[in-house]
C-alpha cells in the first residue's frame, strides 16, 4: 500500500512537480520542498537519551519532501529526537538517495526567461545545507541589509511553506498529532506511515480537513508536540552558493513579480519572520484573541516625565516646602525654562 499510495518518485513525476511549483509558486527549477518535524512522543523504556530533544522532551523526527499541492513525495520516518540537526536530511534515507543522485532528479535545464542553465533543486529552510540538489534562505542578517537577498528569502518561503501547509493538514485530518503519542517507537513509526498514506489518499480525493473552508486553506500546527528541527549554519562549498545565487539574480531581474516588493515596502527594515516568531505569535492570539501584549504589572514607567521633573525642580527650589503643598501648586514659570535645550546649551 505505501508504494502505491507514495512511490518512489519518477523523473517524469519530480518533473511534473517542477512545472506546478513554477506555474503556483513562481518558482522554477523546484521538484519539491523538504522539511522535517519533531513528532512528540511518551518516553519509550530503557531508552536513556536517544528520543529526547533540544526542547527537552522525547520524539521521533519526520522528515517529507511534498510537492506543490501539498502531498508528500517522500517521507523518512523513525529518526532519534536527539539527531535533529542540521546535517540530519543528509544521515536520512532521503538525504542519503539524493546524495547519491538515486532520486531520480531530472537533468540540469535553463529557467525559464534565461539561457542559465542549472539543477532541478529541493527547497528547504534555515536548518537544511547546502548541496547541488538543496537550497535554503540567506541568513537573516544578510537579508535584512541586502534588498534583492530578502526578495529571495521571500519567494523560496513561498514555495517552501508547502511543508508548512501539509503538516498543518496532516494533524487536521488525524487529531493523535496533538497529543503526545503513546505506544512503542516502532508502533509509533507504523502509524505516522498510516497517516501520511492516508493523508495522501485524503488529499487525492480532495477531502476537507476538519477547519478547512477551501482544499488549499492552510491549518496551524500543535506547536507544543510538533516543532521544527534546529537551525545551524553548515559551510557550503562554492558552487553551491553560486547555484544560489543564480536563483536570486533570477528573482530580481528576469524573474521578477509585481507584488515580491510589497513586504519590502511595508517592512523595509525587516526580514520575512521566524517560523518560531508565527508559531508563537499564533499560540497567543488563540489563548488571548489577540497578539497585542496584555499591560504589565508593577510601576508604570513615568517616574521621568517632563511633569515630574519640573516638580522635582521647584522642590530643590523651595525645599521648605512639602510634597503634597509642591503637586498643589504649579512649579514658577522660570523653572520651566531649565528643560529647554537653550538653557542645557548654555549651562
Amino acid at each position: 500500500m505505501f508504494e502505491l499510495t507514495i512511490p518512489s518518485p519518477t523523473e517524469n513525476q519530480l518533473r511534473q512537480n517542477s512545472s506546478q511549483f513554477f506555474s503556483k509558486w513562481n518558482f522554477p527549477n523546484c521538484v519539491g520542498a523538504i522539511d522535517g518535524k519533531h513528532i512528540r512522543i511518551k518516553a519509550p523504556k530503557r531508552s536513556g537519551s536517544l528520543y529526547f530533544n533540544y526542547k527537552e522532551y522525547y520524539s521521533i523526527v519526520l522528515i517529507a519532501v511534498v510537492d506543490a499541492d501539498c502531498k508528500f513525495t517522500a517521507v523518512d520516518i523513525g529518526s532519534y529526537g536527539r539527531e535533529g540537526d542540521a546535517g540530519i536530511h543528509l544521515k536520512s534515507q532521503i538525504g542519503k538517495i539524493i546524495k547519491n543522485n538515486t532520486f531520480n532528479i531530472p537533468a540540469p535545464k535553463e529557467i525559464p526567461g534565461t539561457n542559465t542553465v542549472v539543477p532541478h533543486v529541493i527547497v528547504g529552510d534555515e536548518a537544511f545545507a547546502l548541496h547541488e540538489n538543496f537550497i535554503k534562505p540567506y541568513p537573516r542578517q544578510q537579508s535584512v541589509h541586502d534588498p534583492s537577498k530578502a526578495v529571495y528569502n521571500y519567494r523560496l518561503s513561498r514555495a517552501r511553506r508547502t511543508t508548512e501547509n501539509t503538516f498543518g493538514i496532516l494533524c487536521g485530518y488525524f487529531r493523535l498529532f496533538f497529543l503526545p503519542i503513546a505506544t512503542t517507537p516502532e508502533t509509533t513509526d507504523k502509524l505516522i506511515t498510516c497517516a501520511c498514506i492516508l493523508y495522501n489518499i485524503l488529499r487525492g480525493a480532495k477531502v476537507l480537513a476538519p477547519g478547512q473552508k477551501h482544499f488549499d486553506d492552510a491549518l496551524p500546527l500543535p506547536t507544543e508536540n510538533l516543532i521544527p528541527i534546529t537551525e545551524h549554519n553548515v559551510r557550503a562549498k562554492m558552487n553551491h552558493t553560486q547555484i544560489r545565487e543564480i536563483f536570486k539574480n533570477y528573482f530580481n531581474g528576469p524573474g521578477a513579480v509585481e507584488w515580491q516588493h510589497k513586504f519590502e515596502v511595508k517592512f523595509p527594515n525587516s526580514s520575512v519572520p521566524r517560523r518560531e516568531t508565527v508559531y508563537r505569535l499564533i499560540k497567543k492570539f488563540e489563548k488571548h484573541g489577540s497578539v497585542v501584549d496584555a499591560p504589565r504589572s508593577g510601576r508604570p514607567r513615568t517616574a521621568a516625565t517632563n511633569e515630574n521633573m519640573m516638580y522635582v525642580a521647584s522642590g530643590v527650589a523651595n525645599y521648605f516646602l512639602t510634597r503634597g503643598q509642591i503637586q498643589n501648586t504649579n512649579p514658577p514659570t522660570h523653572l520651566k525654562l531649565i528643560f529647554t535645550p537653550k538653557f542645557e546649551c548654555q549651562g
